[in-house]
């Protein structure tokens, strides 16, 4: 099996999810700011999105599709949960 953009899309969202939960359970510090959590996963992901399009010389044919990034953010959100629930942290959205 070829792994694709997509393949390596959806592991950087897990892997991004993870870290972000990771790091509400390790300092606590980051769940009082007005900046909500969903918000670093978002940054994440657009800067993939950012190398992905200038790595295919400026144009759009060499980047994600929405439903990919769609799945990618669910991922990416469900770890982030999944970890600092698992760590005892309280997650806020809002």
């Amino acid at each position: 099996m070829q792994l694709t953009l997509a393949h390596y899309f959806l592991a950087f969202s897990l892997a991004v999810g993870v870290a972000v939960g990771a790091a509400l359970v390790e300092f606590p510090a980051l769940r009082t700011l007005n900046l909500p959590s969903y918000l670093l996963i978002l940054i994440a992901l657009a800067a993939f999105d950012v190398a992905c399009f200038l790595r295919g010389g400026n144009s759009v044919s060499g980047m994600v599709s929405m439903p990919v990034r769609f799945a990618g953010f669910a991922i990416a959100l469900g770890a982030m949960v999944a970890v600092a629930s698992l760590g005892g942290a309280e997650v806020n959205f809002f």
